[in-house]
């Protein structure tokens, strides 16, 4: 085989790899991408105090950069974000961004959201409003455009104030944004605004609501944290003093649901306040937030635990709430997610939530991935994954922590999640200098990689006459559910043959077998789907058979060099021809079929001769040009 395919000089990506490489599945396998640092990099900076993922792009917050990195005038945490882009596994800076008037204290950078065009930056103590009518700490909010200022770039859309500015009101705290609304909160007036795109004018963002805490709550940090996802809108109040059994408990947080037409066509109302169901004082439940879909986490990292000798310690939780568990729109606490937590890890620092899978950040955890190696507070994060341990149940699956880890770098004090990737934030990194130096920041990089359901030491076909056999042998099963044979004529289209049961657990060598009794005439291809009992699943690698029938395609030779002969048997009742490449597009096609191709002037490569024939029927067959 190597010998034949050496002088092939273009790749036939397609079938070729299909047929000898093994796909992979969608487990939940979270393995370290790359370190992504500003490109100017300097001290105090707190390069990844905020982390915001959509896509291909990432925007990373660095609320106390100077501008010194790049020849800026030096203003002293004026603030600054950088925005990066996905390059097949390679964060690569875009830009850094810069508010369109820097201030000494601005904190721009804060706090930052990405969704797919648009892009808020808070900066919380900023002080005028269009350069104007000075208030301290009033706040701002930035908006940026894709393709504002030209192709590809990310331009500058509006700044964004509070319509009832006050002294330290810090508006921009944090920010989101989704399809046509902004969220931004002024946590220390206890308000949060929802603006809409036309609000007030043709692409203008006005402000529709103004959302407030339940009466008697003030200066309880209402909009510290918001959030947004569809139609509702969530902000958290994580200095908020609830009543447990007796008194209020200062500082042990809460969280408001808000909705889109609740109340009213166009109102923001409140759907439901919630808290942890044991209620604790100092817990600030609501520290962190993350809404997608139906599903809502809140992170109280200062909640305790108490041992057998009644010592209370700081370690986190995290809540999952569902909007329809206990009724319609009752977004019911669905479970409590927590993890094998030391002294003040501060698990749920940093929430992010997206399909089956959430982040957990504590930046106090002092062990590694493999809870060993103590480092105080290095910190870490925790994925979660939807059916892991039992239908509906949110189980752990990994522990994650950056692969150079040192003393006080805060690791997982900022978090953000997309289907693929996720990113943590690290705003003391200081990449192993004496603990002294003040520290840069950093953020890491995860990619969900595959994870095989079992370990598969063979899978093979062979003719058994007019019938395919197919064998496989495991080595390993950890919670298999159940093997599907698969079968395509040309590698994109399957279809399921059979279902074959797993072993669920097993550790010694394991085989099977299946046939496929009716094989398609031409080409066959080959390949078992192994499915986990969580739904996760792994290709095998695919096996070739070539079947000869009443509709056999036969030709020679194969490999072709400057024609290929198609016999009288082929021809007859065919229809049409195609030669189609390893993307599928055509090389070569007639509706007039000849005895011969000349393969003289296509590329060498793996191509699939298809025919079809006058009743409708098509079969293809694996042809390979070598000229």
């Amino acid at each position: 085989m190597h010998s034949f395919f050496t002088p092939l000089r273009k790749p036939f990506l397609f079938l070729f790899a299909l047929i000898f490489s093994t796909s992979l599945s969608f487990g939940q396998a979270w393995h370290p991408g790359k370190k992504i640092v500003a490109s100017d990099r300097t001290t105090l900076g707190a390069f990844g105090n905020a982390v915001s993922v959509s896509g291909n792009y990432a925007v990373i917050g660095a609320f106390d950069d100077d501008g010194s990195g790049d020849g800026k005038t030096v203003l002293a945490s004026a603030g600054a974000a950088y925005l990066f882009y996905n390059d097949n596994g390679t964060w690569v800076q875009v830009k850094k961004i810069y508010p369109p008037t820097r201030a000494r204290g601005d904190f721009f950078g804060r706090s930052v959201c990405i969704k797919d065009d648009y892009m808020i930056i808070g900066s919380e103590c900023q002080t005028d409003v269009n350069d104007q009518n000075p208030i301290q700490g009033a706040g701002a909010a930035y908006l940026y455009a894709k393709d504002q200022g030209g192709p590809g770039n990310w331009g500058f859309v509006k700044k964004i104030t509070s319509p009832n500015r006050q002294y330290r009101e810090y508006f921009g705290s944090d920010a989101a944004i989704e399809g046509d609304h902004i969220v931004a909160g002024a946590y220390y007036e206890a308000r949060t605004y929802v603006l809409e795109k036309n609000a007030g004018g043709v692409n203008n963002w006005g402000v529709v609501a103004t959302l407030f805490p339940q009466a008697g709550n003030s200066f309880n940090s209402f909009g510290g944290r918001v959030a947004i996802s569809g139609e509702y809108v969530v902000v958290s109040a994580y200095s908020d003093d609830n009543s447990g059994t007796g008194p209020a408990l200062q500082h042990s947080g809460s969280a408001y649901i808000f909705k889109q037409g609740q109340g009213g066509t166009n109102n923001w109302g409140l759907v439901k306040k919630i808290t942890a169901p044991v209620i604790m004082e100092s817990a600030t439940f609501g520290s962190a937030i993350s809404i997608d879909g139906d599903h809502l986490v809140v992170g109280a990292p200062n909640e305790m635990i108490k041992t057998e000798s009644t010592t209370e310690y700081v370690v986190g939780a995290a809540y999952l709430f569902s909007k329809n568990n206990g009724g319609a729109d009752q977004w019911g606490l669905q479970k409590k997610l927590t993890a094998d937590l030391r002294l003040r890890a501060s698990f749920g620092a940093s929430v992010a939530i997206k399909g089956s899978s959430i982040a957990v950040g504590g930046y106090a955890e002092n062990l590694d991935y493999k809870n060993e190696n103590p480092v105080e507070t290095a910190g870490a994060a925790w994925v979660f994954s939807e059916n892991r341990g039992g239908i509906g149940n949110w189980g752990q699956t990994s522990k994650i922590t950056a692969p150079d880890r040192h003393e006080g770098e805060v690791f997982g004090n900022a978090i953000a999640l997309n289907e693929t990737q996720i990113i943590v934030g690290s705003q003391s990194e200081r990449d192993g200098a004496p603990y002294s130096l003040t520290s840069p920041g950093a953020a890491y990089s995860f990619s969900l990689e595959a994870a095989l359901p079992v370990t598969l030491a063979r899978f093979g076909a062979r003719k058994l006459e007019n019938q395919a056999e197919l064998s496989w042998t495991t080595t390993e099963e950890t919670n298999s559910s159940h093997f599907e044979i698969q079968r395509s004529a040309d590698g994109r289209n399957w279809v399921t043959l059979q279902n074959i049961p797993a072993a669920n657990e097993s550790h010694v060598v394991k085989p099977y077998n299946a046939s496929d009794k009716a094989p398609l005439a031409g080409l066959n291809l080959y390949r078992l789907k192994m499915v986990d009992n969580d739904g996760t699943f792994a290709f095998s690698k695919i096996e070739a058979l070539t079947f000869d029938g009443v509709q056999n395609a036969l030709f020679y030779p194969n490999p072709a060099t400057d024609r290929l002969q198609l016999s009288n048997a082929l021809l007859k009742n065919t229809a049409s021809l195609k030669l189609l490449d390893q993307t599928g597009k055509s090389v070569f096609e007639t509706s007039r079929p000849t005895a011969i191709i000349q393969t003289g002037h296509i590329s060498a490569g793996l191509y699939i001769l298809q025919i079809t024939r006058k009743d409708g029927t098509v079969t293809s067959s694996l042809v390979a040009i070598d000229n």
